[in-house]
């Protein structure tokens, strides 16, 4: 009886055999054509962040799979164009790439650049900032291929810093995004200062521009393709004279650490006038224990009165302090002056402070008739904010103040209570719960708090409001279309449409 031989005698059979004996068949993929199989190569890369040298990840690891792989890849620019070396400096400690290795990165940067051949560039380049290591070497390679840079981002000590920005504008005619992280900045006043001297040459195609540093500018002409301006430790009075020379952004964010002096306040000048101003991040955090007066300090919300931004649709603004900062809520009315001034209809508005009375979040809401989402924290939540956003201003259905909210979010969970949860079912019930076909019934209304978990937010909601009065006020809406959202989650999702403010998102 033939017997079948198994997979042993198979495997010693073929090593038996000469070599050319063996099948020389080319797996199906090489029949491919080689643009198709570059296509497919390109789509391997990283989605979130620029391709690093590492062999676990594409470009380089199709470099490693066999001959055939290794000539396709190398001989495809498109896969060796956008890089990223460094450790990448950030506040975060420890960092997710360690240990800098700045001529190893050299080399690397020169290796990817000869195979991307003539194909603008996207070089981010990340080091920490009070290294004493020589970079030397990549600064002279990231001047040799500044001219064919689309997109850079640095993040190096001051004294590299400073001769990496001397190469713009004359030396970076295709820039288009630009971004400098100097990661320890905390206050400003502090002793690294940095200039762009933007008047020797203009950058037509530049539409991305994120500074976190002491920078100070030069205009000669405006900056009119600019559509991103993120601003972080810019003097108050600079920022506004970087503003007006960015006539056309639409994505606005400036952010400030520690107490501003009032010897930098603006100036009273003329109202700047952005027209296109879409999404606006105010952020004031306080990271240093100084302690001034009053009368020495800088209200960060008087910018405000110098802007007109009549297209204003997304308004965030946060503030952060140390623990024994903490004031009582105060009158707000900058925002509210801005909204009258603009005359625009803002549909997202996010207080992320404790900083900010129910009466001035209210004036807000009272200019905002087109209002989608309102997030406030615990201080702002109280009787006053439920009584305008659940009672008709008439006692007609037809006057509900900000109509068509259907989003709340309520932020800092440490000091929230099973009161706030009501508060916000409340709000919920006056939007969810009028007759069916009216123009003001919400068809969904989503709560979304810090405190509610990614995996099962509607349980969350529940347990707070199971064995309280609360529970038919929750079924009710939960009938007609409430949703539950976690902080986190939520949080999550808007950033990554750019609707909370990150300084260095993706940026090493």
């Amino acid at each position: 009886m033939h017997k079948e031989p198994n997979l042993r005698d198979q495997s010693t059979t073929a090593q038996k055999r000469p070599c050319g004996a063996t099948s020389t068949n080319p797996a199906p993929f090489h029949s491919v054509p080689i643009e198709i199989i570059s296509e497919i190569f390109l789509r391997c890369l990283p989605v979130d962040e620029l391709p690093r040298s590492s062999p676990e990840t594409a470009p380089t690891s199709l470099t490693h799979v066999c001959r055939s792989w290794r000539k396709i890849a190398i001989g495809t620019p498109s896969l060796w164009c956008r890089i990223q070396v460094g450790v990448e400096d950030s506040d975060d400690y420890p960092p997710r790439h360690a240990n800098p290795r700045p001529s190893f990165d050299t080399r690397v940067l020169e290796c990817w650049a000869g195979r991307s051949r003539s194909m603008p560039l996207s070089i981010h380049v990340g080091y920490p900032a009070e290294s004493r290591l020589n970079y030397d070497s990549m600064l002279e390679a990231v001047t040799k291929l500044a001219p064919q840079c689309k997109d850079m981002a640095f993040s190096m000590p001051a004294s590299y810093l400073r001769q990496v920005m001397a190469l713009v504008p004359d030396s970076t005619p295709l820039l288009a995004s630009l971004v400098v992280y100097y990661g320890r900045v905390r206050t400003w006043g502090g002793p690294c200062h940095f200039s762009l001297d933007l008047s020797s040459a203009p950058l037509p195609l530049l539409r991305s521009l994120s500074i976190r540093a002491t920078f100070r500018f030069n205009f000669h002409t405006p900056l009119n393709a600019l559509r991103t301006l993120s601003l972080a430790q810019c003097s108050p009075s600079n920022t506004l004279d970087i503003l007006r020379n960015c006539p056309n952004i639409e994505d606005l964010a400036l952010a400030f650490y520690g107490q501003l002096r009032s010897d930098g306040a603006p100036q009273p000048e003329s109202t700047i006038l952005l027209l296109r101003v879409k999404k606006f991040n105010l952020i004031n955090t306080r990271y240093t224990e100084d302690v001034w007066e009053d009368n020495d300090c800088l209200e960060i919300g008087e910018l405000l009165d110098h802007l007109c931004l009549p297209s204003l649709k997304f308004f965030l603004y946060r503030t952060r302090s140390l623990p024994y900062d903490e004031k009582d809520p105060q009158q707000w009315d900058y925002l509210s002056r801005l909204l009258y001034r603009s005359n625009c209809s803002v549909q997202d508005l996010e207080f992320d402070t404790n900083m900010i009375d129910a009466a001035s979040v209210v004036r807000c809401l009272q200019l905002s008739p087109g209002l989608k989402h309102l997030g406030v924290t615990a201080t702002a939540l109280n009787e006053e904010l439920v009584d305008v956003l659940t009672r008709p201003a008439d006692d007609t259905i037809a006057t509900y103040m900000c109509p068509l909210l259907e989003s709340f979010h309520v932020d800092y969970v440490h000091k929230t209570s099973t009161m706030h949860t009501k508060h916000v079912l409340e709000i919920a019930r006056s939007r969810l719960c009028l007759p069916i076909g009216h123009e003001a019934r919400a068809a969904r209304f989503s709560f979304i708090h810090d405190h509610f978990r990614s995996s099962n937010p509607i349980s969350d909601l529940q347990d707070t409001c199971r064995f309280s009065p609360r529970w038919s006020l929750l079924k009710d809406c939960l009938d007609n279309g409430l949703e539950a959202y976690s902080g986190i989650k939520w949080m999550e999702d808007r950033e990554q449409q750019g609707l909370r403010f990150m300084m260095h998102q993706n940026s090493y």
